[in-house]
């Protein structure tokens, strides 16, 4: 059965900026260990179901976190800039999915790791959508 995040992974891989910078490393959960950069990988860390008076509801709003990497802060920035045009009030049925509208929620900046020598910089975004 068709998520969330199925519908997520479906649009990013086709909206132009971010596959122009990405080529489809748009990974759930995590990064494979030593990722091309930069790269993504998404979460989803909450849902609210809806409920009506008459009962339970198909409507839900799910929160997502995408962790951008990236070589340089700079990169990785790019990456929340497309992410912001990709899905900030954006719409639609895909991959099966109907999102009512997506909304930004919060930009952070992680920093750099020196372990990876990665930047990491995060934007997380709320979908209003219809469970299938």
């Amino acid at each position: 059965m068709a998520d969330l995040e199925d519908a997520l992974r479906a649009r990013a891989v086709a909206h132009s900026g971010l596959n122009a910078l990405l080529g489809g490393r748009f990974y759930p959960n995590e990064l494979p260990q030593k990722p091309t950069l930069p790269a993504c990988a998404y979460l989803r860390v909450g849902t609210v179901p809806f409920h009506t008076g008459a009962g339970g509801s198909a409507l839900r709003v799910g929160r997502v976190r995408f962790v951008v990497y990236g070589g340089t802060y700079d990169a990785a920035k790019d990456v929340v800039v497309q992410l912001r045009a990709a899905f900030h009030r954006w719409g639609g049925t895909v991959a099966g999915v109907t999102v009512q509208q997506g909304f930004l929620d919060t930009e952070f900046d992680l920093g750099f790791d020196a372990t990876t020598n990665q930047w990491v910089t995060s934007i997380d975004l709320r979908f209003w959508y219809l469970e299938p």
